[in-house]
């Protein structure tokens, strides 16, 4: 028998595991080598400081008593002074993937998002690696349309210096892309 998943609010205690998910989530999506688990441990730390704030609604995935995923919301200044929700991190266990998790976490932000006075919701998911794919059949599933593309490399060094990780640095609007995203808003 396959245990149920349950989404709930993340609390005080939840907040190693939220920090070790985080970090995983991190590692998935960097290239490894110098700093990439310092950017992890700060990625991690970023996360999980998060729980307790109302303006940024942090969500658990549990099996049992394990978490396995999470999802953080928050608030930013739209258009004309009116607030935008976004999701702005949702991660969930490769091994409890496709079970319905994602998407679960993402409408309990949208619901927060919507009690703090958020008309609108967006999302960026991955344009490519791990994850893509699923990631941008969720938005679809939640009714988010493709609204830009923002493609990112890293910023060069000057001659003689060493380039960073495309982690570690990004430029929106250039013309070769090493990465990218896709933002998405609800229709």
């Amino acid at each position: 028998m396959v245990a149920v998943l349950t989404v709930r609010a993340a609390g005080v205690g939840d907040r190693p595991a939220v920090a070790a998910l985080a970090a995983m989530r991190r590692r998935e999506a960097l290239t490894p080598g110098p700093g990439a688990e310092l950017e992890a441990a700060a990625w991690a730390g970023l996360i999980a400081g998060a729980i307790g704030r109302p303006s940024t609604p942090l969500f658990v995935l549990a099996q049992g008593g394990a978490l396995g995923g999470y999802a953080v919301a928050g608030v930013v200044d739209g258009l004309a002074g009116v607030p935008e929700g976004a999701i702005a991190d949702l991660f969930v266990l490769p091994a409890l993937r496709r079970r319905g998790g994602g998407r679960a976490l993402a409408l309990a932000c949208e619901t927060a998002l919507r009690a703090l006075g958020c008309p609108s919701l967006t999302a960026q998911v991955p344009a490519q690696g791990p994850g893509a794919a699923a990631a941008q059949a969720l938005a679809g599933h939640l009714g988010l349309a493709a609204e830009r593309v923002v493609l990112a490399r890293p910023v060069r060094q000057a001659a003689g210096g060493s380039s960073p990780a495309p982690a570690q640095m990004a430029v929106l609007g250039s013309p070769v892309s090493a990465t990218g995203s896709l933002a998405w808003r609800s229709r």
